[in-house]
């Protein structure tokens, strides 16, 4: 193997990672947002039920697509 193979190989590896840094910071990012909107919303209802319940389901969500 040549030296360009191997820096070509090298090369697609960390453009490999950099896809899926970016994805997984895109994931983040959307939880987020939905944490945030989950709270919006709930700073506006009188009475919240059991606001607990639903941030856990975001969160479990987000967990299993990880």
């Amino acid at each position: 193997m040549t030296n360009e193979e191997i820096l070509k190989e090298k090369l697609a590896h960390k453009m490999q990672q950099v896809k899926y840094h970016k994805y997984k910071a895109e994931r983040l990012e959307e939880t987020i947002k939905e944490i945030e909107d989950y709270v919006e919303k709930m700073s506006y209802a009188p009475v919240v039920d059991n606001p607990k319940k639903d941030l856990v389901k975001i969160l479990k969500r987000v967990d299993k697509e990880w």
